[in-house]
């Protein structure tokens, strides 16, 4: 009887999947055997102050016509302690045994010679739990439970949790249902939770101690993994700073969160209701309007202020100026607005030079907004976009009231709304035909229920691009992550405004920080969200030319750069100028040239959403409102076409911090410099285990493929079987080692993202033989 030796993994992420991959025999031709599938896949944590307890309950299914024999696998993180190991099996008991790391190594080394699977090397140099898994029958399934605990990581005041999810490509079937369930406990009030990997994970602060967070999916692949962080503080205002710096220029993420106080004590409001009546808001979509604003008026606290405008061919103000959010007040406003109906043209310009101007600026600290709600086009009195925004601007030129606008379908300025909350410090919010107004605005005005800090300002040497563009507002309950870049390191200084008055805190900005994989990307993303905004508004070609390195460089493939991963494309390095690729990104973006229409309205949606990456961003505010986002792609990382995300997943992996395209069957990075000393490995030779051991950050660039080239910041590597075995002691130190614990010396303070460092946690690893009959 022969043994036909198979792996799969079980990996665990709200995009995670196992496969078992097969090694046949010529006794057990493929075709007569289907292998295994994970049908559920449950990972439940429990964080409390540092510490975390983590359940993983797996389904394994066994669809093959024949029994399988099976040694499940589970890599746990460093210094975890397994408390529970229980596998559903009738009256049988499965006893697992505690591999340490170097016996793990051996078995996955021996492994991944046999199976020639790149993504395997990620399993080596850890701590395995082993138990076998008695004869699964054909068709029928066993339940596996793991519970560990651990303590979390602590880097710059921060704790960091990881899940390591990475994908093992060559999967066939994707885990039908997957969940992560995460509740958060401190003792301190709860200043950030924050998951950069995933911008659909929900995150709810249920108490000023406590939050939760959830990921589900069903029928899909890994790509990233989780990543979680928790900082508390007894202090009112807390900011913690995450690096990366790999060649050049660093990359920096600030996260800025908000300790505890009652909404009672939150800075006030001073809000301005701009309703458009026109004659096209005539139906359902007034009807809407109308609860939308009652809604946001009932939100109101007795220490706010407000005023209503309702306009067509001519404003109307309700209120000679400002007035208390009182009982009285407040139904007065709601009885205007139920009276409402719709007649006459649409005069943006006067109306909203009448909400400036009977804004009054005094010195009571309280976040000021103008909120602008229309369905249509300027056509009645001054119709010009660019005296609009200078009338605009001109009334608001300190830019101490925020403008947030609404348009509802498709017949919208787009770029003139765009423009106008851009600058005056807001944003802009569409309200397509089959969405609706009331949720959209209920879920505004919940989010500005409590101001924190507003005006928030950031200064430091050395550092530049930062978006969102400041100033920018907090807001109890939320957090601010702002993206930026810096030449030096040093103090950086954050400054806002409090109810109690101006406030100002410090981080530092360290040389020796490494990790932070995330942030160039997120960074990036922002970048082009902006910018694509700027492009539709002017069309200026160094604009354009910005959008396309970003893009290439950083694998940002929207429906305005889809065609960068079209065939002929892949080979372009994004830097030197070609007048075909300009042509195409124009014709690719010609609907969202116009200023009205479906197209352009989807532009700014698409622009929305990448402006919000790394932050929750539109997709998290899209799913907490109850909205479908059935397209989100995680590569992507944005709510992104199917047709599209099926393509990139096919020409492009995001991988860490780098991108990786599908060039010539090469997987090339695309930062690669083509005049750096290339050193060629034979993949799954001695040269590569050592450099896995050597470089053990370079351990998540394995999932890409067994050919591929990786630029490091003196060289490049590429995996080639005609490769060399053994490398020289010049071509070491090109390449460069990292310590055993994966971290650079003086790091220890430094928030790291550094896959070295990261506990491969939740892959459960199943071997198993398939025996014939």
């Amino acid at each position: 009887m022969k043994i036909a030796l198979a792996i799969a993994i079980a990996f665990a992420s709200y995009v995670a999947a196992a496969q078992g991959l097969l090694i046949e025999t010529d006794e057990i031709p493929q075709r007569d055997h289907q292998g295994y599938t994970i049908r559920e896949h449950h990972v439940r944590i429990a964080i409390k102050d540092g510490t975390a307890e983590t359940t993983v309950e797996q389904l394994f299914q066994n669809n093959g016509p024949r029994p399988i024999m099976a040694d499940y696998m589970f890599p746990l993180p460093d210094g975890a302690a397994v408390s529970n190991f229980s596998m559903s099996f009738g009256d049988r008991k499965i006893e697992a045994k505690l591999l340490n790391a170097a016996e793990a190594r051996r078995i996955f080394e021996s492994i991944v010679r046999r199976r020639q699977d790149p993504a395997l090397l990620e399993f080596a140099g850890r701590s395995v739990l082993r138990a076998r898994v008695f004869p699964i029958p054909a068709g029928e399934s066993r339940r596996i439970t793991v519970t560990y605990s651990q303590t979390l990581r602590r880097d710059a005041g921060i704790d960091v949790f990881d899940l390591a999810l990475r994908p093992l490509r060559g999967v066939q079937k994707p885990i039908e249902s997957l969940t992560i369930d995460a509740d958060v406990r401190t003792t301190n009030p709860i200043t950030t939770v924050y998951c950069p990997s995933h911008a659909e994970a929900i995150v709810r602060r249920t108490s000023d101690y406590a939050a939760t967070v959830t990921l589900r999916a069903s029928q899909t692949l890994p790509e990233r993994d989780f990543q979680l962080y928790i900082g508390s503080s007894a202090k009112a205002f807390d900011a913690r700073v995450i690096q990366h710096r790999d060649r050049g220029d660093g990359y920096f993420l600030l996260l800025l969160g908000a300790g505890k106080q009652a909404p009672t004590d939150a800075m006030p409001k001073q809000v301005m209701f701009v309703l458009d009546r026109t004659g096209s808001m005539s139906g359902e979509k007034l009807r809407q309007a109308k609860q939308a604003f009652k809604y946001c008026l009932e939100s109101l606290r007795e220490r706010d202020r407000f005023n209503l405008i309702y306009f067509n061919e001519q404003p109307t103000v309700v209120f000679e100026s400002l007035v208390a959010a009182n009982s009285d007040n407040v139904r007065r406003a709601i009885e205007e607005v139920d009276k409402l109906d719709a007649r006459g043209g649409t005069n943006i310009h006067d109306s909203l030079s009448t909400a400036f101007e009977r804004f009054p600026i005094d010195r009571m600290r309280a976040f000021r907004a103008v909120v602008f709600l229309t369905d249509g086009l300027p056509t009645v009195g001054e119709t010009a976009i660019t005296k609009i925004l200078d009338r605009v601007r001109s009334l608001n030129q300190s830019k101490v009231v925020r403008l947030f606008c609404f348009g509802v379908g498709y017949d919208v300025n787009v770029p003139l709304l765009d423009k106008l909350a851009e600058q005056n410090g807001g944003t802009t919010e569409y309200v397509r035909p089959d969405e609706n107004i009331e949720s959209k605005l209920g879920e505004f005005s919940d989010r500005i229920q409590a101001p924190a800090l507003m005006g928030v300002e950031l200064r430091g040497e050395g550092m530049y691009d930062v978006y969102p563009p400041l100033p920018v507002d907090l807001f109890h309950g939320q957090q601010l992550v702002l993206a930026g870049r810096y030449r030096t390191t040093g103090r950086l200084t954050i400054e806002g405004q409090s109810s109690e008055g101006r406030v100002a805190l410090t981080v530092d900005l360290r040389s020796d920080a490494t990790g932070g994989d995330y942030a160039p990307r997120l960074w990036a993303m922002r970048k082009v969200g902006y910018l694509m905004d700027e492009w539709r508004l002017n069309k200026n070609p160094e604009v354009e030319a910005e959008i396309l390195r970003l893009a290439k460089e950083h694998g940002i493939v929207t429906p305005f750069t889809s065609f960068l991963i079209d065939d002929d494309m892949i080979a372009w390095d994004g830097r030197a100028p070609r007048e075909d690729v300009k042509l195409r990104f124009r014709s690719t973006n010609e609907a969202a040239q116009r200023d009205d229409g479906e197209g352009s309205v989807r532009a700014s949606q698409n622009a929305y959403g990448l402006k919000g990456a790394g932050g929750g961003g539109s997709v998290q505010q899209k799913i907490a409102a109850g909205e479908s986002v059935t397209h989100y792609n995680e590569q992507l990382g944005y709510d992104a076409p199917a047709t599209l995300a099926d393509k990139a997943q096919a020409k492009m992996r995001n991988v860490g911090g780098k991108t990786f395209y599908l060039q010539n069957d090469v997987w090339t990075d695309s930062q690669l410099d083509n005049g750096a000393k290339t050193i060629v490995i034979q993949p799954f030779s001695q040269a590569h285990f050592d450099l896995i051991e050597r470089r053990p950050s370079l351990r998540q660039y394995a999932t890409v493929g067994d050919k591929a080239i990786i630029q490091l910041p003196k060289a490049a590597v590429k995996f080639d079987r005609n490769g060399k075995t053994k490398l020289s002691a010049e071509e070491w130190k090109l390449i460069g080692e990292e310590p055993k614990d994966g971290k650079k010396a003086g790091e220890s303070t430094a928030l790291s993202l550094g896959w070295a460092s990261l506990p491969l946690a939740l892959l459960g690893l199943l071997v198993y033989a398939v025996k014939k009959r």
